[in-house]
């Protein structure tokens, strides 16, 4: 099966490391034009500049924003900017937590913050784009 796409926008969140590094590596293979999405600008910086640029003649483009999603007012700001004027068709909403391990060894903070990022983010950015 071959998948093209090809001037589709896919903002992916957790995007420095792990699953949501492979996943903007994988779309931006594909075609996407990728939006990383973490707290470490640094670390967005080298994959932004790593990612697949093999359709630059379609206008293939990558970039990348800086926010934590623990801070809602803040992502709010980041996001609404970005949102103005941009269409995104994919969101990989990958934000991580709560720690690996035993259930019973995690502390109820752990999943409320895991509930922040999950949820509450991903209803920010949705939200932004869908009115």
């Amino acid at each position: 099966m071959q998948i093209d796409l090809t001037g589709k926008r896919a903002l992916v969140c957790g995007a420095s490391k792990g699953l949501g590094r492979s996943s903007a590596k994988e779309l931006a293979a594909l075609g996407c034009n990728v939006t990383l999405l973490a707290r470490s600008a640094d670390a967005l910086s080298e994959l932004a500049n790593e990612l697949d640029r093999q359709r630059l003649y379609s206008g293939q483009d990558h970039d990348f924003l800086v926010a934590d999603l623990d801070d809602t007012d803040a992502l709010r700001k980041t996001i609404g900017t970005f949102a103005s004027g941009t269409t995104v068709n994919i969101l990989v909403n990958n934000t991580g937590g709560p720690p690996a391990g035993r259930i019973l060894d995690a502390e109820p903070e752990d999943f409320l913050r895991a509930l922040q990022r999950h949820l509450v983010a991903s209803q920010i950015i949705t939200t932004t784009f869908i009115p």
